[in-house]
């Protein structure tokens, strides 16, 4: 059924998404264009979703229109990324950028790689230091789908643009703060991102667990990332090892999401295993290339990872 719809869906989004905004300039009421802009980001974000579902669901037969829609994409993250209204539809655009670039394969892929790096690279500079656009998240899992099209080995250089800011937003440690109950929590009223439970502590009772969402929810992006990077690049992850471990261990035992525990443990034996690939490759070199990885230092990280 969806490839025989396929055709008709395809052209209907991209004919939305397309969709410009001069038929704006013929309002003559403020309030009436503001609405019919706004009408129509929520039909093009509905068009984006629905042509990410598509390509996610897909399979061969419609391989031929990777190529068309890869450029509408990009031109359409590009005539969003100074408006901050439409972020939300560039984080829905580069979320769909992924899965297309992820569903096209290398081969298709290839002839948009360094224009689709320099932008995305672009936005990821440009919004390093951000912590409330949407686009964020997405930018970091696009990141990982390219890296899984094209190869760790090709992707490792552009890894080394983008662990800075994974492993600072991993290292966030202000995102939770455990109160007395009835304490004065003025400064996080008001504030976007921060919600509040009343929780009984064992012998210490009644507090109040204040929790910033957006922040909790950036660093559970960035974990998981890790977790991709390192289950990608297997050996290839081994320089940044050590940084990793350091942050994710002591995560196991994280109280305030589920899913930082879970990605927290899946990525330490990942840690170990590129750590031993690395020694066994360079035993089997003639010459030391790199930092030497020793036994010794694969038993620390062992006695440092397990319980």
């Amino acid at each position: 059924i969806l490839n025989i719809y396929f055709n008709d869906l395809y052209t209907l989004c991209v004919n939305y998404i397309q969709f410009n905004d001069t038929t704006t300039t013929t309002n003559t009421h403020t309030t009436d264009t503001h609405k019919t802009h706004a009408g129509v980001i929520s039909v093009q974000e509905i068009c984006i979703q629905l042509l990410a579902a598509i390509f996610d669901a897909g399979d061969g037969h419609i391989e031929a229109y990777y190529p068309k829609i890869l450029p509408i994409l990009l031109n359409l993250i590009k005539s969003t990324h100074l408006n901050v209204h439409q972020q939300q539809l560039g984080a829905y655009t580069i979320d769909c950028l992924g899965i297309v670039i992820l569903a096209a394969g290398a081969d298709i892929y290839q002839q948009h790689h360094q224009e689709t790096m320099n932008l995305l690279l672009h936005l990821h500079q440009e919004n390093k230091d951000a912590t409330n656009d949407p686009r964020n998240d997405e930018l970091d899992q696009c990141f990982v789908r390219i890296c899984e099209t094209i190869g760790g080995i090709d992707f490792l250089p552009y890894l080394h643009l983008l662990m800075p800011k994974l492993l600072k937003n991993a290292s966030i440690n202000d995102e939770a703060e455990i109160i007395l109950d009835g304490e004065n929590k003025s400064q996080y009223e008001g504030q976007d991102g921060y919600t509040s439970t009343s929780i009984n502590l064992r012998s210490l009772g009644p507090k109040q667990l204040i929790m910033n969402i957006d922040k909790i929810a950036i660093k559970t992006m960035a974990i998981q990332a890790l977790r991709q990077y390192a289950e990608l690049l297997g050996e290839h992850y081994y320089p940044f090892v050590s940084s990793t471990a350091q942050i994710v261990v002591p995560l196991f035992n994280y109280q305030f999401q589920l899913k930082i525990r879970e990605e927290a443990g899946k990525c330490a034996p990942l840690l170990l295993a590129a750590t031993f690939a690395k020694y066994q490759e360079q035993q089997q070199q003639l010459e030391q290339q790199g930092e030497e990885v020793t036994l010794a230092y694969i038993q620390q990280l062992w006695d440092y990872i397990s319980p």
